[in-house]
């Protein structure tokens, strides 16, 4: 038996990318409300598998809003003049469309 499912296109994908991220994001909640009772530090007997699954949907949530890439981003990249950069990729659009031009493409 074939399934015959619709294909996505990289730009449905890119279109859906908000609503998975949305989608994630609420059952991390979830997840973060059932654990949230068990992080009480005055608790005598703490339930050590609540806080270690609290602590990877942390984890995830600061993946899922790119903060460990934010930070290396804002740290390693130095200022790049907007303009300057997108003349030089209208130039070399330019010249590779002459190019293609030249060659009858």
């Amino acid at each position: 038996m074939e399934l015959n499912l619709p294909e996505m296109s990289l730009k449905d994908t890119l279109a859906a990318q908000p609503m998975a991220r949305a989608m994630i994001f609420r059952q991390l909640n979830q997840i973060w409300a059932s654990c949230e009772p068990h992080l009480d530090p005055d608790n005598p007997k703490p339930d050590v598998r609540q806080k270690q699954i609290a602590l990877q949907v942390t984890k995830q949530m600061a993946e899922l809003f790119l903060l460990d890439k934010l930070r290396e981003d804002e740290e390693s990249a130095a200022p790049v003049d907007v303009r300057e950069r997108d003349t030089a990729t209208i130039e070399a659009t330019l010249l590779e469309l002459e190019a293609r031009d030249s060659r009858g493409e």
